[in-house]
């Protein structure tokens, strides 16, 4: 860190914390007080204690993280649900901005012809492509996945259907290769590894239906990126995504670890070509409005107008 660090701080009018459980929080916290300097805090869906080091989190909320939530101007929640997580921990509702987080949809205007990415795997034209795209991580449920398309491989006797998995290893894909050998569906999946940009956009084109089954996803930037690829989502039913695809109409969610549920909701859709169509139309319409950075930004400014016009006071 700088050592001319605290006069940097010193300089700014305002500042916007992205995280609120690291050390430079309390740092920044630090000097921000003792120059006057108001701060936004925004959490980003890390307010719930979940996942690893759950006591030690507790311990930092109920100390450092109390501080810092106390002495901000102003709180940003990207949907009502954190809004009420900030309420829970003593944030007044005054303080509270519900600004949804955006995503880059300048790639998602033109989108790419179909059949790109099924040439490149070598996948028939007419094949329908159940698609999980993101971290190889034990968090996201694709074991649930697998298994629950392993069922429906064998009870439906599907022989136009492909499960495919993209994105890099987070420690977890000698799991799921073995999974699918076992469950003797390792024919029926493909693992393309990291895909670019482009490759992902074109995955998306090319698939029926996108599932992505973490057990806590605040944000799911997949979710949106799929949908904006006019394409229908499955999500966890747990989740703030399912209430934001259930507002839209653009997916369906799942109970987590319901497997029957989730091999009859993929069904439902790969086999209604009408309903990915009138989803995938709804989902790209409810992003474009709705996420586009465009958009949220003037909230942004907004909320940091309201922040200086309230130091100034």
């Amino acid at each position: 860190m700088a050592t001319n660090f605290p006069q940097i701080i010193r300089k700014f009018d305002v500042i916007h914390l992205h995280s609120w459980r690291n050390f430079q929080d309390l740092i920044v916290h630090h000097y921000a007080e003792k120059f006057s300097v108001p701060y936004i805090l925004q959490a980003h869906g890390s307010l719930p204690i979940i996942g690893s080091q759950q006591k030690i989190k507790q311990i930092y909320d109920r100390s450092y993280g109390s501080l810092l939530l106390r002495d901000a101007t102003k709180v940003v929640a990207f949907n009502k649900e954190e809004a009420d997580q900030y309420t829970h921990l003593s944030v007044p509702k005054e303080k509270i901005a519900i600004i949804p987080n955006g995503i880059d949809l300048s790639n998602y205007v033109n989108l790419p012809e179909p059949n790109l990415f099924k040439k490149k795997y070598g996948i028939p034209a007419k094949t329908k492509i159940i698609l999980y795209l993101g971290r190889l991580n034990k968090t996201k449920g694709i074991d649930f996945l697998i298994t629950s398309y392993s069922n429906m491989v064998k009870t439906h006797k599907e022989t136009d259907m492909l499960l495919v998995i993209a994105g890099p290893d987070d420690g977890y894909f000698d799991y799921l290769k073995s999974l699918t050998q076992k469950l003797e569906i390792a024919n029926r999946v493909i693992f393309t590894g990291l895909l670019t940009e482009q490759e992902k956009i074109c995955a998306f084109v090319d698939s029926s239906v996108v599932v992505y089954l973490s057990y806590f996803e605040p944000f799911g930037l997949v979710t949106f990126e799929a949908a904006a690829s006019s394409k229908p989502i499955i999500v966890s039913s747990n989740t703030p995504m399912a209430m934001v695809i259930n507002k839209g109409k653009f997916g369906l969610s799942v109970k987590y670890d319901d497997k029957i549920e989730l091999a009859e909701k993929i069904a439902s859709l790969i086999n209604d070509e009408s309903l990915q169509q009138e989803m995938g139309k709804m989902g790209r319409s409810f992003v474009f409005k709705n996420y586009d950075w465009t958009n949220i930004l003037p909230k942004l400014e907004k909320v940091y107008s309201d922040v200086l016009a309230t130091h100034s006071d």
